[in-house]
């Protein structure tokens, strides 16, 4: 409870220190008027949103921290610059002393010559009538006692005869005539006891003005929190929108994955599908190719009588060829082919012919022999 009445006063700390400079009564009256505003309403001020709509009552906050309270049902929408639905505590707030001061100087000349006492018999017997007036110097304050001589004997004739103030003439003691009787007041005495009086009063006076000065300082230092809280809010405030700036880009960001995420789950669906075709097409090729190697171990079975019949040469021996001179051929070198112009052994490439190609060893080069 202790923590939710101060958060409750904290809202109007600031204006009562800036009120505080226009005189100690007017700080009083306003802290109380808010005090009383806050207390009544139940209402803790919230910061204010444009979203939420508001109870008549209501306090809120802007971002300068300044206190608004709602003068009817606000829906939501309506700024704080709308004063018939918001008013500002801090313009109610007094921002100079209040008038009435005379400003005009009287004229002097009308100012009569003689003085009340020179009028005659008739003021002075009304100053009788009235009493006498005595003054008495209490330290530094001038005390004006002012004791009554009319015979009030008179005054009660309305009344019967009944002595209207006889109950506090006998509490007033003797008069100075009669000591001994009503009517005698003494002033040492009454002086003596104001005396007491006011040096009690000035103790408690000292105490209040103590803790007003106590209450001067902690309302400087809950200021001075107050403004650190509001650069506080504001760098979070700050803070905050650049998380939204930043958020909207990542969503925005996110967006564009998503749409590119999109494409390739489309573009994964059509290579699933070609996946597919292939394996059905590997698996057709598989079956080809098993196809085929039976054909291939066919031919292969076919070839090896072939090849062999190829190995061995169909002319053996020394034979003569009018382009090349004499060639010589046998069964355990061939495809060896021995050359007597070149003097040399020649590689023949086994199936060529028209032209027949030889290697050359001495030059390292393929021939064609027609």
């Amino acid at each position: 409870m202790k923590n939710i009445i101060k958060d409750r006063h904290n809202s109007v700390i600031d204006l009562a220190k800036r009120v505080l400079v226009k005189g100690f009564t007017y700080s009083l009256l306003v802290s109380a008027s808010l005090c009383t505003v806050i207390t009544s309403s139940a209402q803790v001020p919230t910061s204010w949103s444009n979203l939420q709509p508001y109870k008549s009552g209501s306090l809120v906050l802007n971002q300068k921290g300044n206190t608004f309270i709602a003068q009817q049902d606000v829906s939501s929408g309506i700024a704080l610059s709308n004063t018939s639905y918001w008013a500002s505590l801090d313009e109610a707030a007094p921002t100079s002393v209040p008038g009435g001061a005379p400003f005009t100087t009287p004229d002097t000349s009308t100012v009569p010559l003689n003085t009340p006492l020179d009028q005659g018999v008739g003021s002075a017997q009304k100053q009788a009538d009235h009493g006498s007036v005595t003054k008495m110097h209490l330290g530094d304050t001038e005390v004006v006692v002012a004791s009554s001589t009319q015979d009030t004997s008179l005054s009660h004739a309305c009344c019967g005869g009944e002595d209207l103030h006889k109950e506090e003439q006998d509490r007033a003691g003797p008069r100075p005539g009669n000591p001994g009787g009503s009517g005698y007041v003494d002033y040492k005495l009454e002086w003596e006891k104001v005396t007491v009086r006011l040096g009690v009063l000035e103790d408690e006076i000292k105490k209040e003005l103590d803790k007003q000065a106590e209450q001067d300082v902690k309302i400087i230092t809950l200021g001075e929190e107050i403004a650190n809280r509001m650069a506080e809010i504001s760098k979070t405030e700050e803070d905050l929108a650049k998380c939204q700036t930043m958020g909207a880009k990542l969503l925005a960001g996110l967006s564009s994955k998503q749409k590119v995420l999109g494409g390739l789950d489309n573009n994964i669906a059509q290579l699933v599908a070609k996946r597919q075709n292939l394996e059905n097409e590997i698996l057709e090729c598989n079956q080809e190719l098993a196809e085929l190697s039976s054909e291939y171990t066919k031919l292969e079975e076919e070839y090896a009588p072939l090849a062999a019949k190829i190995a061995v040469p169909h002319v053996k021996g020394w034979h003569y060829e009018a382009e090349q001179g004499w060639l010589y051929v046998e069964v355990g070198s061939y495809p060896y082919v021995f050359s007597e112009r070149l003097d040399a052994w020649m590689y023949y490439k086994q199936g060529s012919h028209s032209p027949w190609e030889y290697f050359n060893y001495n030059t390292q080069s393929w021939v064609a022999w027609r």
